[in-house]
């Protein structure tokens, strides 16, 4: 590697260095017992990563329930 680099050239960066959409975000959740063994034998059976299926699912519930983000909504 070189001990000195030369930025006279080098051009300034504008707005974000990245999609924020696109940014993992790493989190922590309790889930029932029997479900997170259902989301890795799925994910196992369309071969990919269980993390990438919740991805791939979670938007899609809440397309089809939008309801979950209403005030004082019941989810028993």
């Amino acid at each position: 590697m070189k001990s000195e680099f030369d930025f006279k050239n080098a051009s300034v960066l504008k707005g974000p260095l990245f999609d924020p959409k696109k940014t993992k975000v790493q989190t922590s959740i309790r889930l029932d017992g029997d479900v997170m063994p259902w989301l890795q034998k799925t994910a196992h059976e369309q071969s990919i990563p269980y993390q990438t299926f919740i991805n791939r699912v979670f938007p899609l519930f809440l397309d089809l329930n939008p309801d979950v983000f209403a005030v004082g909504a019941d989810f028993t």
